[in-house]
């Protein structure tokens, strides 16, 4: 599924950006879900979060996220994210806990990650982007 067309044009708006990096999160979330459904069964619930406006760097793009929470009520995924895009990139930054691959990358726990988001947030806005 193409979502952006790349080069941008240079009278590209706003709101027809996040509007298409909005969609391209809806099918991503689209897609996790169902994977998660076919992978656990009922034990396990989606639940993503709403997308929102956010600054990366000098560019204007979208922070989103999910948690996934298991049959007991516990998180065992994680996920928060920012896209944008320049004339040129897609640019997507994710920090995440999965308690399947904990050992191997992300987060060790889902409290760490939350720990960390607000500050993930500040650096996404501090990056020197767009790169020139």
């Amino acid at each position: 599924m193409e979502l952006l067309q790349f080069p941008l044009e240079p009278a590209f708006d706003v709101a027809a950006g996040f509007a298409a990096l909005e969609t391209w999160v809806q099918g991503y979330y689209d897609g996790v879900d169902a994977d998660r459904e076919a992978t656990y069964e009922d034990n396990y619930t989606f639940e993503p979060e709403t997308v929102e406006q956010a600054s990366v760097g000098a560019l204007c793009g979208v922070a989103y996220g999910f948690s996934g929470i298991d049959g007991s009520g516990q998180e065992v995924e994680r996920l928060r994210g920012y896209a944008t895009y320049d004339r040129n990139s897609l640019y997507l930054f994710i920090a995440l806990y999965d308690a399947a691959i904990a050992s191997e990358m992300g987060f060790r726990d889902a409290a760490s990650l939350h720990e960390f988001e607000p500050y993930f947030g500040q650096l996404i806005a501090a990056l020197r982007l767009p790169v020139e």
